[in-house]
């Protein structure tokens, strides 16, 4: 019987293999908040083990792909869902080092994705790759981004523990035939494809259009030398150009007339390709501010979100009867934080199986406030932020 279950699951795995090269599939996730179904994570890699640092060790390769279960999953969702993840289990200094890279990709939704969609993250050629559904979003040069990622699903902190476990193929082998099949399921809807195209079709700086380059062409194939009306330069070509027949004569001023148009639509095509140009560069220096302004928010979102994570676990006592029985776990708290700093709503996310360690981690949120306020560049009303709680004996 076992068999039989597991035959799917070792012909997927072979196929997969074939499709990706050097890359297997380690396993698959469905990340939920309380009841709200997020996305299923697929992680493949050429790492030869299944723990995290077998995946992330010098030299592996890595692909993770997101297959949207939401109906909808917004860009500021988006956001929330990797940023926190991305602060809490890289260091300091490869989150300062990357720090364009993580703005770039946490804002790189120019829209929703709904059910279905996928995200891929890929290495290729040395640089980081995101597609969504087969479209190319963004392109990352700096070698290593991908690990950050990834660090993000499979770190010492994750989204969820049960995640991690399952995307690192830890899980039974049951749930992870159900979540293949659930995961092959979704698919992207017909019309997606074109939509994600126009998200990505034109970027900044852009390149100006055809029909533009076409005029230009053109335009450089006359030469201010060639249209420029001939000097008379002696006396000898004036009194020739007197004896000109009355017809001759007014071909020449027609001839002149013509050059000195073409002349103007010349000039006047240069101050339109200048004028282009020039909004171009505006544009990218505002796009470039913009990018500036949401990095230096990042960061200090980055910052308090680890004042917060240190400020509540200092008030965690670990339960008396856990401690003799030998009890530990992890728990992740889900934490609403408005401008004031009061704890507006603390939701248990994740639990630890045992209720004296759930009961511990949600009272440390409660002794923990009034929390540290929000710096005043965090301008939204409500900011959402998981709290992890670790129960080890030996730690």
């Amino acid at each position: 019987m076992l068999s039989r279950l597991l035959l799917p699951l070792l012909l997927f795995l072979c196929q997969s293999a074939q499709a990706e090269s050097s890359l297997r599939l380690k396993g698959i996730g469905l990340y939920t908040e309380l009841t709200a179904s997020y996305y299923y994570g697929a992680l493949y890699s050429s790492a030869s083990g299944n723990r995290d640092q077998d995946i992330l060790a010098d030299g592996v390769q890595n692909r993770i792909a997101m297959r949207v279960s939401a109906d909808q999953l917004k860009p500021r969702r988006f956001y929330k869902l990797w940023n926190s993840t991305l602060v809490i289990n890289n260091s300091a200094s490869d989150l300062e080092f990357f720090s364009n890279e993580v703005v770039d990709f946490t804002t790189l939704l120019k829209g929703r994705l709904i059910k279905g969609d996928e995200l891929v993250i890929e290495e290729v050629e040395g640089k980081t790759r995101v597609s969504i559904n087969g479209v190319e979003a963004r392109s990352y040069d700096r070698p290593g981004f991908i690990n950050l990622l990834v660090r993000g699903w499979v770190g010492p902190l994750p989204p969820l523990q049960a995640f991690k476990k399952d995307v690192l193929g830890h899980s039974s082998d049951k749930k992870q035939i159900d979540y293949q099949a659930q995961f092959e399921v979704l698919q992207p809807q017909q019309d997606r494809l074109e939509i994600i195209e126009g998200w990505y079709a034109e970027s900044i700086p852009e390149t100006v259009d055809e029909q533009t380059l076409e005029v230009a062409e053109e335009v450089a194939v006359v030469s201010e030398s060639e249209v420029l009306v001939p000097t008379i330069e002696s006396d000898s070509l004036l009194e020739e150009a007197l004896v000109l027949s009355e017809e001759d004569q007014q071909k020449l001023e027609e001839e002149k007339r013509l050059q000195a148009e073409q002349l103007k639509r010349v000039e006047a095509e240069k101050a339109r390709l200048l004028a282009i140009e020039q909004e171009k560069e505006r544009e990218w220096k505002l796009i470039l501010q913009e990018q500036e302004k949401l990095r230096k928010i990042q960061e200090i979102e980055a910052i308090y979100y680890q004042v917060l994570i240190r400020h509540v676990n200092q008030y965690v006592k670990y339960p008396k009867r856990a401690l003799l029985s030998g009890n530990e776990g992890e728990v992740r708290v889900k934490l609403v934080i408005h401008q004031e700093g009061a704890a507006h709503e603390a939701i248990l996310l994740e639990g630890s199986k045992v209720r004296d360690l759930d009961r511990a981690a949600l009272k440390a949120v409660e002794k923990a406030t009034p929390l540290p306020e929000l710096p005043l560049e965090l301008s939204e009303q409500e900011y959402e932020f998981i709290i992890p709680f670790q129960f080890s004996i030996a730690g």
